[in-house]
C-alpha cells in the first residue's frame, strides 16, 4: 500500500483477517514444534545438543534481521535485552522439556504461562486482578494438579521434563512481561538474540552426562541439515508471524488465538506419540486452555471498557 492512499473495502478486509489468520499459523507451527525437535533427537544426539544444533540453525538466519536492525545497546533497551534473554531461555528449556518428558504433560506445565504472567504483572507492573484473572490462575493451577496426579500429595513435577517445561513457561512470561515494558524497542532482531541466548544456554547442559552426551561427527552431519530445515520451516517463521501479528491485535485477542496452540499440540501430540492420553490429561487440557481462555477475555473486555 502506497502512501497517501486510503485501502479499498477488500484491502480493508484483506488487513482484518490477515493478522488473526496469520495468528493462527504461528500457534499451529508452536503447537506442533516438538516434532521437528524428536526428529533431529532421531540421530541419537542428546538434548543440549539438539538444542544447540536447532536454536544455532535459527540463529545464524536470522543474523541479517540482526545486521539490518540490531537491537540497540542503551539503557533505555535493556529491558528489551531482557526479555530476548528470557525467551531464550524459554526456548533452550522447552527443548530439553520436550526431549526428557511427556509431550502432553510438558505442553500442559508450560502453558501456564498467562499464570506467572498474571502474578508478575500485579507484581511488578500493578496489573489489576479482578475476578476473571484469580478465576484464571484457579483454573490453570488446578489444570496443572489435576495432570501431576492429585492422588499422590502434593501435585509437583515428577519428571525431569516436567521441570524443565515449568520454568520454560515462568521463563515465557518474564519474557512477556519484559517485552510489556518495552513496546517501542525490539524486532525480529529480538528473536535472533533469542535464538543465540538459546544456544549458549544449551551447552550448560553439556555438562550432565545425560542430556549432553557427546556424539559423534557423522551424527552432527546428518542431524544438520534437518536442524536447519526445522528453523526455516517451523521457528523464524513462528517468531516473525508472532512479532508481526501481535502488534496488529488487541492483546486479549492475540492472546486468545494463541491459546489454539494448547489445542494443536495436545491433539498431534495425542495422535503421534504412544504417551499416555487419558481422562486425566483431557481434563488437565480443558482446564487449562480454559485458563488462557478467561485471562485473554479479561484483557478483552478491560480493553473495551477503555
Amino acid at each position: 500500500m502506497t502512501a497517501g492512499k486510503h485501502p479499498t473495502g477488500d484491502g480493508r478486509q484483506a488487513s482484518s483477517w490477515m493478522a488473526p489468520g496469520a495468528l493462527l499459523f504461528a500457534a499451529l507451527l508452536w503447537g506442533t514444534s516438538w516434532l521437528p525437535i524428536r526428529w533431529i533427537a532421531e540421530y541419537d544426539l542428546a538434548p543440549g545438543w539438539v538444542n544447540i544444533l536447532l536454536y544455532g540453525a535459527a540463529a545464524v538466519f536470522m543474523l541479517p534481521a540482526f545486521w539490518l536492525r540490531p537491537l540497540p545497546f542503551t539503557w533505555e533497551a535493556r529491558l528489551a535485552w531482557a526479555s530476548a534473554f528470557f525467551f531464550g531461555a524459554a526456548l533452550m528449556l522447552w527443548g530439553a522439556a520436550i526431549l526428557t518428558g511427556e509431550v502432553v504433560r510438558v505442553i500442559l506445565l508450560f502453558y501456564l504461562s498467562p499464570v506467572w504472567a498474571s502474578i508478575l504483572g500485579r507484581l511488578f507492573l500493578k496489573d489489576r486482578v479482578g475476578p476473571l484473572r484469580i478465576l484464571a490462575i484457579f483454573c490453570g493451577l488446578l489444570g496443572a494438579a489435576v495432570v501431576l496426579g492429585l492422588q499422590d500429595g502434593l501435585p509437583l513435577p515428577q519428571q525431569t521434563g516436567d521441570w524443565f517445561g515449568l520454568f520454560a513457561g515462568i521463563a515465557f512470561a518474564l519474557a512477556a512481561l519484559f517485552s510489556r515494558m518495552t513496546p517501542g524497542i525490539g524486532g525480529p532482531s529480538q528473536s535472533g538474540v533469542a535464538y543465540v541466548v538459546a544456544t549458549l544456554l544449551a551447552l550448560f547442559l553439556l555438562l550432565d552426562p545425560e542430556l549432553g552426551a557427546t556424539p559423534t561427527g557423522r551424527q552432527i552431519t546428518a542431524a544438520m541439515g534437518v536442524a536447519a530445515i526445522s528453523a526455516v520451516i517451523w521457528f523464524i517463521p513462528a517468531a516473525i508471524v508472532v512479532f508481526w501479528a501481535t502488534k496488529k491485535l488487541e492483546p486479549g485477542r492475540a492472546m486468545l488465538l494463541m491459546m489454539t496452540e494448547v489445542i494443536f499440540a495436545t491433539v498431534s501430540a495425542a495422535i503421534l506419540t504412544d504417551e499416555p492420553f487419558g481422562f486425566r490429561e483431557l481434563i488437565g487440557c480443558v482446564l487449562v486452555a480454559t485458563a488462557g481462555g478467561i485471562d485473554a477475555f479479561s484483557q478483552l473486555r478491560r480493553g473495551a471498557v477503555r
